[in-house]
Parts: structure tokens; C-alpha cells; sequence
């Protein structure tokens, strides 16, 4: 967004202002694009800048807010010059459980050091700060230099909208060689868009920081959230499917119930001994619902479209654990 903008009348703002929230309107799939369009439209509107909107957003400058560019720091590199071999990545959608199910399979200190490593914002700060990479597989030889188990196991979460950003419509397995997927999921998409809404409007997204604002009911987030989470696990569907891959199949709801059976279960997948007096590592964040949470569920539930059969993940994830049985 050009600077120059600003320096236009007061009508022609407001007029800016009209523009934007036409566009906001539109953007029913992308709610992370809904909400920053409803944000800098409200600047618009009162005559704050671009740059003030960036200040606000820039992950670190607001206190208590969860930074993902952490991941960067050099305290989190494991340097590991042998040959990887095996990658994890952990397929996933906002909200799904998935930075907790990497902090436990962090903390084994035998499954990787899985992050949101292909997050654009993220991908660009280690560009930026740590080394150069020239392209998508230069990217991830660097990486995985520096984030390698020492047994040789790189992992990483890996939402839809990224994989479709960062490698657009191809097999995982033409960047991580005998790649083995896991596929987590929430059976409730419903509470699983109302916790994507309430972590964007309070800017809180693990329990261990603290909210930058009130959470806010907003019907239409909730709604754009639904419909971005049924799209990223439609994806997911069809990914496997085009390329016949069988993921170790983990729900939210029931694998987060019991870490040192989940933990096993991606051990045994990825074909990794379970060593002897394994302990359950401190993930060191918890679950975020409350009684709002609750509220909010209850009023929205009645208003959202039932999700096809076809391409609910509950659906296809039992029919997914019954072709491995047989």
C-alpha cells in the first residue's frame, strides 16, 4: 500500500475507506485478508497511515503477543551435517492443534524440530536473517541443516494455503525424499473457526501469551473462518488422494487426550524405535476454550452450512483408518 495515499483530502479517504470495505465484503475464503482490510479500513477512516497499521501488525511490538518469528533465533538450530534421512511433515489447518503437536514432537528431541517453516512470512525471515536461498529446494537444504534431529529427522507443519504458496500443485515428495505424512485435523470445524476468529481479534494464539485486545464476536470472521477451514481440509483430501498417499490419520479432540499415546503413534508411523524410560516432554502450552469459546459455538453453530460428507475430514478420516486396517 503506497504511503502517497495519505497525503490525499479527507473525502478522498473516505472514499478509499468505501473501496476497501467492498473488497473486505469479497473476501469470504481469506479471513486473515478480512480482517486486515477491516482494520485498515477503520485507519482510513480516522486518518492514521499505513505505517501505523504495520507497526500494530508487526509480530513482537504489541506486549504478550505469541511471535512465530522466533522460530528464527539461533536458540532452536540442532546443526546436523549428515545426510537427513526422514521427513515429517505435519499437515494441517489453522487452529488444529498443530503447534502443540509439534512442541511435543519437538521436545522428544527424536522427531525434528517442526515449525511453521513455510509460512511466507516466516520463509522470508530466514532469507532474510539466517541465509540465502535461490530457490524452493535451496530453502529447505539450508533449513534443514540447522533443524535436523540427530538422528536425521527434519519435520514441519505445513498449513494448505502454505503448501499451495510455496509448491504449488506437486507431491511433498519432490522436495523430502520418502516424506511421510501426518494429517491432523479437528472433528468440530465449527469451534475449530471460532478459535481461528477469537486468536485473530484478541491477536492471542497460545495459551503461554497474553491477549493484546478483547476477543470479539464477529459473525462474518466466524463464517469467512468456516468456509477457509473446509477449503484447507478439502485440500488436504484431494492432495492425497491425487497422489495415493495413506497419512497417519490424528484427531484433535481424542489424540490430544493422551500425548504419550499420540507421541508413540507418530514414533511407530515414522518408523523410529521408541527409546527405553521415554518421557512425555512439557509442550508447555495448553488449550485455549473457555466458557466464551462455549457461547460462541452455541450461537453460531445453527447459522454455518453443514459440511458435505464427501469432504468432511471426520468422514474421510475413518474411511482413511479403515483401509490401513484392512
Amino acid at each position: 500500500m503506497p504511503n502517497f495515499i495519505f497525503s490525499v483530502p479527507e473525502r478522498c479517504r473516505h472514499i478509499c475507506a468505501r473501496g476497501v470495505t467492498s473488497i473486505a465484503n469479497q473476501s469470504s475464503q481469506f479471513p486473515r485478508a478480512y480482517l486486515l482490510l477491516k482494520e485498515l479500513r477503520n485507519r482510513l477512516r480516522s486518518g492514521r497511515g499505513w505505517e501505523e497499521i504495520r507497526r500494530l501488525k508487526r509480530r513482537g511490538d504489541v506486549p504478550g503477543q505469541y511471535r512465530p518469528i522466533r522460530q528464527v533465533d539461533l536458540e532452536h538450530d540442532l546443526p546436523f551435517p549428515g545426510k537427513v534421512r526422514n521427513n515429517i511433515i505435519l499437515c494441517s489447518s489453522g487452529r488444529s492443534g498443530s503447534s502443540l503437536v509439534c512442541r511435543l514432537m519437538s521436545g522428544t528431541s527424536l522427531l525434528g524440530a517442526p515449525g511453521e517453516y513455510f509460512g511466507l512470512t516466516l520463509a522470508q525471515r530466514f532469507t532474510q536473517d539466517r541465509f540465502e536461498a535461490s530457490n524452493t529446494k535451496d530453502y529447505i537444504a539450508k533449513l534443514q541443516q540447522i533443524r535436523t534431529t540427530s538422528n536425521g529427522v527434519f519435520a514441519s507443519k505445513l498449513h494448505y494455503f502454505q503448501y499451495v504458496q510455496m509448491f504449488g500443485n506437486v507431491s511433498l515428495e519432490n522436495f523430502f525424499p520418502n516424506v511421510k505424512h501426518l494429517y491432523l485435523y479437528r472433528k468440530d470445524l465449527v469451534a475449530q473457526a471460532v478459535s481461528f476468529a477469537k486468536a485473530m481479534t484478541s491477536r492471542q494464539y497460545v495459551s503461554v501469551a497474553q491477549a493484546c485486545d478483547e476477543p470479539r464476536y464477529d459473525e462474518a470472521l466466524i463464517r469467512r473462518c468456516y468456509l477457509d477451514l473446509v477449503w484447507e481440509n478439502r485440500g488436504w483430501k484431494r492432495y492425497f488422494e491425487r497422489w495415493g498417499i495413506q497419512p497417519l490419520v490424528l484427531e484433535y479432540e481424542q489424540d490430544s487426550k493422551d500425548f504419550q499415546r499420540l507421541l508413540e503413534k507418530i514414533l511407530s508411523y515414522a518408523e523410529i524405535e521408541l527409546p527405553p524410560n521415554f518421557k512425555v516432554p512439557d509442550p508447555r502450552i495448553g488449550k485455549m476454550s473457555d466458557r466464551v469459546s462455549e457461547q460462541w459455538i452455541e450461537r453460531i453453530r445453527p447459522k454455518l452450512p453443514k459440511v458435505p460428507a464427501e469432504i468432511d475430514p471426520a468422514t474421510w478420516a475413518n474411511e482413511q483408518r479403515s483401509s490401513v486396517k484392512r
